[in-house]
């Protein structure tokens, strides 16, 4: 018996009977060279996806900026590098987004200087809840995904090395 179908549209070639895709399978299992396996999400299971991209959206809430991640690394770091690996960058963009806006409000107070922090602030306070809105959405789809700077810090702090090709 015949692998193939009839085709019901003329002049195109019969193609195999195939599987329709899963999304799983159409988001590609090779990455780059400079993320480990264990970090690819496409290896990730979907509780792993939905808990890495929980710490980069729950520092959308003001009161859990930096405890947010802080905790979901805490509970899940035993369990997974690759939530424990999107907890810690996630929390060291948020430490090094306040420092700016703390020395702002430092410098208004005591010598009137904070001003010229102003611009800094105020781009840091919309930049930084973008990018953890679109990390948040590139975790939950399964791709690769660190902040620039940060995440190869990251990799590096947990003892992890990109893979070489």
């Amino acid at each position: 018996m015949s692998d193939t179908q009839p085709n019901p549209k003329p002049g195109i070639p019969d193609q195999p009977n195939r599987p329709t895709p899963h999304l799983d399978s159409v988001i590609p299992a090779k990455n780059s060279g400079s993320f480990p396996p264990e970090l690819w999400g496409s290896n990730a299971s979907k509780e792993e996806r939905m808990w890495g991209m929980g710490a980069h959206l729950v520092t959308l809430i003001p009161s859990a900026t930096i405890i947010g991640p802080l905790i979901i690394w805490a509970l899940k770091h035993n369990q997974s590098r690759f939530v424990a690996f999107h907890a810690i960058q996630s929390l060291r963009l948020q430490i090094i987004a306040i420092i700016p806006i703390v020395l702002m409000l430092v410098g208004l107070k005591i010598y009137g200087l904070g001003c010229f922090l102003m611009p800094v602030a105020v781009l840091i306070l919309i930049w930084v809840p973008a990018y953890a809105l679109y990390g948040a959405y590139q975790v939950a789809c399964g791709r690769n995904f660190e902040y620039y700077l940060i995440g190869p810090w990251v990799r590096k702090s947990m003892g992890l090395r990109g893979s070489k090709k």
